[in-house]
């Protein structure tokens, strides 16, 4: 089970910090206890296999929450604070939670002894995605499929009992949830970011000898552009959600000279695919790397099909999510985006990723992001929204650009510069919201 360590921790070291998120702090023994309350609690209240809503601004409320749920056999389903209630309505909707747990929310029952028994093959968590049509579904994870990697993430991403892991992302994006709960399982210290904004983020790294780092590259983008001197503290930096763009790559080796940096690819279906070290990525920068550690892959008319012990149940007879890629001659995997982001423009399939890749060498481009949107007589249109790095540029710029690195039917008939892109929970751009934009 993805909590079975805290047994053993409890026992060998309960006065160890598991937790911290600003004055709070929670040791292994804490951690237990309040985790277990939680858990009779439910067993008291609820069945085994039951299905909860949980909402909570506190990550580490959040988490003792979720490992009481976990413990009892309850199922939660995690969403962000921020999240509209209309949202919040379809999801209900979708799951249709026993229990809605905010933070007004509180037991009244008594608790109970008699917790039931749990299985590695039973379900612990809803994961929450938006997937590409912007309306919720849930995938259903089970212990075994997540427990099964972390070992593998500890020798991936160098990562120990003795690491101090630091987040700054919602623990609703499941590639937080899933490093969190992998520092438990190694015996480690998870601090949580206390809000969030990069100088917070600087300022706890270096007053709690953070050695280890999660985050979406736009994230360390936001990072690097207010460290000030190197860190030598930090050993392991690991980069999910997004590709990682070389520059990031290259200012992170100059301001965390002795870590080691890691990108990998992975889905919420299908868990962890590929790895890719940061000397790798500045020779095979569009790359998402070499295969995870038990994972096979294989393609199928470009579509990329999984062999895994990482699959969440429901995928283990269809092992695919859509994504398109291709694998050189060395295993190395290039992800292309998925099939339904293709853009149909007058019957041509255009792939947005690659033109992202070409813009974002434009000198005084920082962000791109395309989408199609509908035309009457052209199905679709290329837009365009720039986020600048250079104030200068202009569009008469940056379409004589096109016009010199892009085939005519690749070229965005409109372009937009705002000040920045919308983005979900795991800081993927949120295309569907850019759909609503001008």
């Amino acid at each position: 089970m993805i909590y079975e360590n805290l047994f053993k921790w409890k026992e060998t070291q309960p006065d160890k910090l598991a937790l911290a998120y600003a004055d709070t702090m929670v040791s292994y023994r804490e951690l237990y206890e309040k985790s277990s309350a939680i858990a009779r609690s439910f067993a008291a209240t609820l069945k085994k296999g039951d299905k909860i809503v949980l909402i909570k601004k506190n990550p580490l409320q959040q988490m003792l929450w979720f490992l009481g749920a976990a413990m009892a056999g309850v199922i939660p389903v995690l969403i962000d604070i921020e999240t509209p209630e209309g949202v919040r309505e379809q999801i209900s909707q979708l799951i249709k939670p026993t229990l809605f747990i905010d933070e007004a929310f509180f037991f009244s029952a008594p608790l109970t002894s008699a917790l039931p028994q749990v299985k590695k093959e039973d379900v612990f968590l809803g994961a929450l995605t938006s997937g590409t049509t912007g309306i919720p579904k849930v995938i259903w994870r089970d212990h075994e499929s997540w427990s099964a990697a972390f070992s593998h993430q500890s020798e991936v991403f160098h990562i120990g009992p003795n690491d101090n892991l630091y987040l700054a992302g919602s623990l609703v994006y499941t590639a937080n949830l899933n490093s969190c709960l992998h520092m438990l399982y190694e015996g480690g210290t998870i601090y949580f970011a206390k809000r969030k904004t990069p100088k917070t983020w600087v300022n706890e790294i270096e007053a709690f000898g953070i050695t280890s780092i999660f985050m979406v590259p736009s994230h360390y983008q936001l990072l690097l552009k207010v460290l000030k001197k190197p860190s030598h503290t930090i050993k392991s930096i690991v980069s999910a959600g997004a590709k990682i763009q070389v520059p990031t790559v290259k200012d992170l080796m100059v301001y965390f000279p002795n870590a080691h940096i890691t990108e990998y690819y992975g889905t919420s279906e299908l868990g962890h695919i590929t790895f890719i070290t940061a000397k790798e990525l500045l020779s095979k920068p569009d790359s998402v790397g070499r295969t995870f550690p038990m994972v096979n892959f294989h393609l199928k008319e470009d579509e990329i099909w999984v062999d895994s012990p990482y699959t969440a149940p429901a995928y283990r007879n269809h092992p695919t999510v859509g994504d398109i890629g291709k694998i050189d001659v060395e295993g190395y995997l290039y992800l292309f985006g998925r099939k339904n982001d293709m853009i149909n423009k007058g019957g041509t399939k255009i792939i947005p990723s690659h033109i992202e890749k070409v813009l974002i060498d434009c000198e005084g481009i920082e962000e791109v992001a395309i989408i199609g949107k509908k035309h009457a007589s052209k199905g679709e249109i290329l837009v365009a929204y720039i986020v600048k790095k250079d104030t200068k540029l202009t569009s008469h710029q940056l379409k004589e650009y096109c016009r010199n690195h892009l085939l005519k039917h690749e070229r965005p008939q409109k372009i937009y510069f705002i000040e920045k892109l919308p983005r979900n929970t795991s800081g993927k751009i949120d295309r569907e919201q850019l759909k609503f934009f001008i």
